[in-house]
């Protein structure tokens, strides 16, 4: 293959906070090859899956769920990416082949008739949600990154423009300032027994940039996206390595956080940290002067005020939004 054309990440990191200590229903998903890279974030449904089976070792289907999509996701991403195809048909190939081998594995895994359910009702069987990000180079140097997703959790591009949100949520509500105030249920998510739909949109790109998918225990008990990125660039402003960034959201997420929570990130065209942080550096102080320090004096039930900032900040965060099917 055309070394030019590679699509290795500078550097990656990727966590999974579990509420209870091996219970955790959420996991990542995190694939590398030469031509192409994947990050996927999984959220086990805890409520519609929480039903555990002696058959699953006590797991609740939810936690169940959310590593048989993962394994789906890893064992197709290294059965079409050997291939010699362009960008736009490895993207095709690839989401052409997820489909049928998730239904499978749900399939071959679904509790078997008078399986011990010892505890929970089941309303859905293995249910999770999914947000993956696919990104490969074309011969410009531009990256072309492909989203999919079912449920609510999210993929992010971070860059010295700020952050911004490629997914959109599958929800009653899917406006992310709203989401703060509601608990909308989800409207499609990754299931065995009922039928669902994998989103999908694609970006052109140039770097540098960071790219991740999260599920909603790392966003969804911060009060703002406005906010949400401060968590990160804050944390960011603290570090000296990607390991010790990791180590500061996971320090500050498990501090408030109420849920399971997984990240995986990668970045590309930044050669070292130094770099990432000095190019994000103007943005967090554009950030707290404009927002941050304005925010924190603002109670979240003063929803009108808060809003009054989401309808300045939204323009940008949600420029790449799309869903093309």
């Amino acid at each position: 293959m055309n070394q030019n054309l590679s699509c290795i990440p500078d550097c990656s990191l990727q966590f999974s906070l579990p509420i209870k200590q091996d219970q955790g229903e959420d996991c990542c998903c995190r694939c590398v090859g030469q031509s192409a890279t994947l990050v996927a974030a999984l959220d086990g449904c805890g409520g519609s899956g929480a039903r555990r089976h002696d058959w699953y070792s006590g797991k609740t289907e939810a936690y169940m769920a959310s590593r048989l999509v993962a394994g789906a996701l890893h064992d197709v991403f290294f059965r079409v990416f050997p291939l010699n195809q362009s960008p736009v048909q490895a993207a095709r190939t690839y989401l052409e082949a997820l489909r049928p081998e998730i239904d499978r594995r749900l399939d071959s895994y679904r509790p078997p008739a008078g399986a011990t359910a010892f505890k929970g009702r089941m309303f859905r069987t293995l249910p999770c949600t999914l947000a993956a990000a696919l990104v490969q180079r074309e011969e410009s140097g531009r990256r072309i990154v492909t989203v999919f997703w079912a449920g609510d959790s999210r993929v992010y591009l971070l860059t010295a423009n700020g952050l911004m949100q490629l997914t959109r949520d599958n929800s009653g509500t899917d406006d992310p300032f709203e989401n703060t105030y509601t608990d909308d249920v989800m409207n499609n998510v990754i299931s065995q027994d009922r039928d669902y739909q994998i989103h999908r949109g694609s970006v052109g790109l140039s770097t540098p940039f960071v790219l991740f998918a999260a599920t909603d225990g790392a966003y969804g008990y911060v009060p703002s996206p406005m906010e949400f990125e401060g968590l990160l660039l804050s944390t960011l402003d603290r570090s000296a390595s990607p390991d010790q960034w990791e180590q500061e959201m996971t320090g500050l997420l498990k501090q408030f956080t109420e849920d399971d929570c997984s990240m995986s990130m990668a970045f590309f065209g930044y050669r070292d940290f130094a770099r990432l942080k000095q190019d994000l550096a103007p943005r967090y102080r554009f950030l707290q002067e404009q927002y941050l320090s304005k925010l924190k004096d603002i109670p979240l039930e003063e929803k009108e005020a808060r809003r009054a900032y989401w309808q300045t900040y939204q323009t940008n965060y949600l420029k790449f939004v799309k869903d093309e099917s």
